[in-house]
């Protein structure tokens, strides 16, 4: 039986409800739920909508439709309906719309844009395959899952709008795509999701992304601007790799790291920035930017960089801007060092001296000694080469000579009052006289300068002293550097862990082993700078007897300087006796309430504590870790002594921590003693901790033990035995002992302790 009902212009199966016959205005009625086999076939159909009431179409229903320009869709899911429709020019989803399913508009090469509804969830496979004609496609924010190739075939998709949180490879291989929206909702750019996109020009990445994912842009060789937004914490591999056209890339100070071959093959990349938060570099991250000619690094500490991280950059020609304060410390990282042009930040007020200024003093080898009837008298010639990097001249105002083992020098001639010009090296040159023996080396000395604009430099790393007559002390002795935290804990690890209210000890190391005694420490606590003048945030420290105690009992970021001798003889501070080391460590403290034999701490407390430990990077403290043991590599053995496993705080697989080859109970390799490990029991651990080549956590080989297992902490059975009797004792190796001292040994077939 059959129907029209409600003036459908359709011919309906009235049990099934069922459209069999359509035509060129038929209107689909609110009962209809099926549309039947060539239903429409011929007809002439221009327009049509699918109201939600409708939940299936046999596939050839619109066969032939050769004037069907437009479809509004009101049902929940779209199958594979309209696929190979030439004709159709125009597809509008209602809001009841929430999936696309496979191949539902294949082959539609007429469809221009697509702007897809609010409640959309789902595109399947090929569902916009060689929908050629596509120039404009918005993603809404809704949309959780689209197939890989849902729009594979595109090859005409100019415009993508982006408004979901995370965007995946579905525009992987466009070179059509020269534009990009990337809305604020997205927070994630994901694993090769424009790759080889070779039109994109210009990409403006919004400020709540936090990660551009492995090989996000490679090969969009036609790129030439980028802007990373305020919020990106990490730059994944290869994420730029290829990118041939980009000329200046700013990395803000949201960003921790840029991994390996981030920005490999930037061959036309002639600046970049790098914001003061960057701590690790991975290899090969700029590798063959040839061009690359200026390179600006905010962060104060020197990032780690890994292996060929700077390789085949002229870096001799490529100039490195970083903070001023800091400049030492990237003359002497590795690679940093490399660079040959290594000056302060553009705009800074404040001078480091060795970056600036340098000197090589030597005798000319004139000069002449002759006896006198007065005694010994020798006149020697001197010559001063000053590199002066700076764009000031300088002035030479007087040299004075001290330490000069027993030689008296009555008088110092100036030869010539050089001013030295960037980029010249002007020459020192001046006499020196006196009484006695002529000198074989040249003594100790200070030479006092100024410039035209009232800089002061100095040869090494510490703030100069203002004299009274606005001149400078030039010392010509070893600089300070810094040696090692002690006490536990090592300059290794940036965050520092310490457990709360712990004492550290700062060692100022002089090169040549020259003696720390007396030196003094100046820091703050709240990550402000600790300059020369005293105020309440600035704290004073001396090293005596092996280090110099700093007391921390809360979060903080220490920065610290130095100066070389804190006490002058007649008993002045080192505040106005010496001048301070400008250039800061730094170091985020984090406190800690455990990780001692008292409270150990969890599984999960150790992975968020040492996460940010650098690759291959070495706790010096020992810490207490407490957990279920989840599963056993290696049980312990008499042959190596100690065991691999992993725990976790309640034995599954979440939050698991690695033991790696750890010594028995009592920090002692295991020698066959009755209690082992099983899985389920509750161990305590103490050691150092590593991150192994940075990806995994774990204790350092055998340099841990199992302080307890279920609350044992011998593993073997105390039985005070009675050396005297005749009951025969053998060692562990089978041995008779007549007279066994203490240890453990076997009577009757057990093990014994003889205390």
């Amino acid at each position: 039986m059959y129907d029209s009902r409600e003036n459908c212009n359709a011919i309906i199966e009235t049990e099934s409800n069922t459209i069999v016959v359509g035509c060129q205005s038929t209107v689909i009625p609110s009962s209809v739920e099926n549309i039947g086999a060539c239903a429409f076939y011929g007809s002439g159909i221009k327009s049509i909508t699918i109201p939600n009431n409708v939940t299936s179409i046999v596939k050839n229903a619109f066969t032939g439709c050769d004037s069907l320009t437009s479809v509004n869709f009101h049902c929940q899911i779209i199958y594979e309906w309209f696929s190979k429709c030439p004709s159709l020019k125009n597809v509008y989803f209602g809001p009841e719309v929430t999936e696309i399913g496979s191949y539902a508009f294949s082959g539609c090469t007429g469809i221009k844009s697509v702007t897809f509804p609010s409640n959309l969830t789902k595109i399947g496979s090929h569902a916009f395959g060689g929908c050629t004609g596509v120039e404009s496609i918005t993603i809404p924010s809704t949309l959780s899952t689209i197939a890989t190739d849902a729009f594979y075939g595109c090859s005409s998709v100019s415009l993508v709008s982006f408004h979901c949180q995370k965007i995946d490879s579905w525009f992987k291989g466009f070179p059509s795509l020269n534009k990009i929206v990337i809305g604020d909702e997205v927070e994630e750019i994901g694993k090769d999701a424009f790759s080889r996109c070779s039109g994109l020009s210009d990409v403006s990445i919004n400020d709540n992304v936090t990660t551009i994912g492995e090989q996000a842009f490679f090969g969009c060789s036609g790129l030439i601007s980028v802007t990373i937004g305020e919020n990106v914490e990490g730059i994944c591999k290869g994420a730029f790799w290829g990118c041939t056209g980009l000329t200046t890339v700013t990395i803000p100070n949201s960003v921790k790291s840029i991994s390996g071959n981030a920005f490999y093959d930037c061959s036309n990349l002639r600046s970049v920035t790098i914001g003061h938060s960057v701590t690790f570099i991975g290899g090969s991250a700029f590798t063959d930017c040839k061009n690359l000619s200026e390179i600006t690094c905010l962060a104060t500490t020197p990032p780690q960089c890994m292996s060929w991280a700077f390789y085949n950059i002229d870096k001799k020609k490529c100039i490195l801007q970083v903070p001023r304060a800091s400049i030492s410390l990237y003359k002497k990282a590795e690679q940093w060092k490399d660079f040959t042009n290594i000056g302060g930040l553009p705009g800074e007020n404040f001078y480091n001296v060795n970056d600036y200024l340098d000197c090589d003093v030597h005798l000319t080898g004139q000069g002449s000694s002759f006896e006198s009837p007065s005694g010994s008298y020798f006149l020697l010639g001197v010559e001063a080469v000053v590199k002066n990097y700076s764009k000031h001249k300088i002035v030479l105002e007087r040299v004075e000579f001290f330490e000069t083992g027993g030689v008296t020098i009555s008088e110092i001639r100036l030869v010539n009052n050089i001013e030295g010009y960037r980029p010249n090296n002007p020459t020192i040159l001046f006499d020196i006289s006196g009484n006695g023996k002529k000198p074989s080396v040249l003594p100790k000395m200070k030479v006092y300068y100024h410039t035209e604009v009232g800089e002061y430099f100095v040869k090494d790393s510490r703030e100069p002293k203002i004299q009274e007559d606005n001149t400078v002390d030039y010392y010509y002795y070893t600089p300070i550097s810094w040696k090692s935290l002690e006490n536990g804990y090592d300059l290794s690890t940036n965050p520092i862990t310490i457990v709360k209210g712990s004492t550290i000890y700062v060692t100022p190391h002089r090169e040549n082993n020259q003696s720390s005694e007396g030196c003094a420490i100046k820091y703050t606590l709240d990550g402000s700078f600790p300059d020369s003048e005293y105020s309440d945030n600035v704290y004073y420290t001396i090293y005596h007897d092996g280090g110099a105690p700093i007391y921390i009992d809360e979060n903080c970021t220490l920065n610290m300087i130095a100066a070389e001798a804190p006490y002058s003889d007649n008993g002045e501070s080192a505040e106005t006796n010496r001048g301070w080391q400008i250039s800061p460590i730094q170091y985020n403290v984090k406190v800690v309430d455990g990780g001692t034999a008292e409270k150990p701490f969890t599984t999960s407390e150790v992975n968020t504590l040492f996460g940010t430990l650098m690759p291959d990077s070495i706790t010096s403290t020992d810490w207490y870790v407490k957990g279920k043991v989840v599963s056993i590599k290696e049980q312990f053995g008499t042959k190596y002594g100690n065991a691999t496993f992993y725990i976790s705080e309640d034995g599954s697989a979440n939050n698991q921590f690695y033991i790696y080859r750890a010594y028995y109970l009592g920090n002692t390799r295991y020698a066959g003693q009755e209690t082992v490990l099983n899985v389920g029991d509750d161990v305590v651990v103490c050691g150092k901790i590593t991150n192994y080549r940075g990806n995994k956590l774990e204790t350092l080989q055998l340099q841990a033990y199992v302080k307890s297992i279920n609350g044992e902490t011998s593993g073997i059975v105390e039985v005070q035995a009675d050396a005297n009797k005749d009951d025969a004792i053998y060692d562990l190796l089978g041995r008779r002992q007549a007279n066994p001292h203490k240890g453990v040994y076997i009577r009757g077939g057990k093990k014994i302790l003889i205390k």
